[in-house]
């Protein structure tokens, strides 16, 4: 019974071993080095297409710059023998390199001198003001962002519009 036992088990164990792989299974390996290689030579290919574009891009610039010094003399009239720039130009050029600094220069300010006295509004403001059941809040200069903010948000935009029209 034990010979049939394993006649039966070693049958079953030949089986197993004979049996055909699938064919998913028998390329799998393969196909991971396949696209590994795919990629490989689609970026040499678009390595190789950028050089071939970049040099006839250099060309091109190489051509228009020849073409615009046989038509268009070298700006050397524009500059004295020294290397610097003609004194007719000069003075405009000095100009609008002033004007571009103070547009883009930050405004500086100075602080205004005040007294000791009081800064307060006068009783008439006061009493008006106590008239229609309000109350007078004096924000000092500093604090305008934090206690008001509707001041730097939507008013001051508000402010800008309503100037520009």
């Amino acid at each position: 019974m034990d010979s049939l036992h394993d006649s039966a088990g070693d049958s079953k164990s030949s089986v197993c071993q004979c049996a055909p792989k699938p064919t998913v299974h028998r390329w799998s390996p393969g196909l991971a080095v396949a696209v590994c290689v795919l990629m490989s030579l689609s970026s040499i290919s678009v390595c190789l297409l950028m050089s071939f574009k970049t040099l006839q891009l250099e060309q091109r610039l190489k051509m228009e710059l020849d073409r615009a010094t046989q038509f268009n003399p070298a700006h050397g009239s524009f500059f004295d023998e020294d290397g610097s720039l003609v004194p007719e130009l000069s003075t405009s050029v000095g100009k609008l390199v002033e004007e571009k600094v103070m547009v883009l220069m930050p405004k500086s300010r100075t602080t205004r001198d005040v007294g000791q006295e009081c800064a307060c509004p006068p009783a008439a403001v006061k009493n008006q003001v106590q008239q229609i059941n309000s109350e007078l809040a004096i924000i000092p200069g500093s604090l305008t962002k934090e206690l008001q903010p509707l001041d730097i948000s939507v008013n001051r935009a508000f402010k800008v519009k309503l100037e520009a029209a």
